[in-house]
């Protein structure tokens, strides 16, 4: 009560001064607040679009010539791509990525060496249907300068309404090669555990001093 009472008091004040305010206090949907210890884009996509669209609403007072009206309104999504190009509004982590070399394109996201986590899939689960959600297919390029790392593709999950949930998935047990990109998969079955997560994370951890890329990473939620 007292926070919206304020934010009342201030929109109040500088609106009263000429100040355009954009009150985006209320806007974003409690399930779409994502992990603020990871990136500083702390909602999910939804969420983030959600602000956006607010504030190219106000500015398009003074910028009509550049509006473009989107359509943000979308239940939920279950395929999910980063070639590592370009931002993407999903993922996390954006800044491992590297021109050091690349499967497709200029770049990929370089793990190890000081950066533990690659690109990550963060998405908020229970925005799915239970019955479009029993298996994860992962899929990536994977180029290993060297064996001499434990690095994992992990699932990580957290919500209320159960426990932290971790599980990672060694690379080496499926991929061998070194010094070129090799495609790594990977199917899991999604446990009915986290089905209601508030969130979940899908990325390569790779916390040794080796370095390892990775490019074109796709992740499907599969029925």
């Amino acid at each position: 009560y007292m926070i919206n009472e304020n934010a009342k008091t201030l929109v109040n004040y500088y609106q009263n001064r000429g100040v355009s305010v954009v009150n985006n206090l209320n806007a974003v949907e409690n399930e779409q607040f994502v992990d603020q210890n990871w990136t500083t884009e702390h909602y999910a996509e939804k969420g983030r679009k959600t602000i956006a669209r607010n504030v190219a609403e106000a500015l398009k007072t003074w910028y009509n010539d550049y509006y473009e009206k989107t359509d943000y309104n979308f239940s939920y999504q279950t395929d999910f791509f980063n070639d590592c190009e370009n931002k993407n509004a999903v993922w996390g982590q954006m800044q491992t990525i590297t021109t050091e070399t690349a499967f497709s394109g200029k770049k990929s996201s370089q793990i190890g060496a000081g950066n533990d986590f690659s690109i990550t899939m963060e998405y908020p689960l229970k925005t799915i249907p239970d019955s479009l959600k029993r298996n994860i297919v992962v899929d990536f390029m994977l180029y290993q300068t060297s064996l001499k790392h434990d690095a994992k593709l992990v699932l990580q999950t957290s919500g209320t309404d159960f426990s932290y949930y971790w599980h990672g998935f060694d690379l080496k047990s499926n991929v061998k090669e070194e010094n070129k990109w090799i495609k790594f998969n990977k199917t899991i079955s999604i446990p009915d555990s986290i089905k209601q997560a508030d969130l979940i994370k899908i990325y390569v951890y790779n916390p040794s001093k080796e370095k390892i890329f990775i490019d074109d990473f796709s992740i499907k939620i599969e029925e």
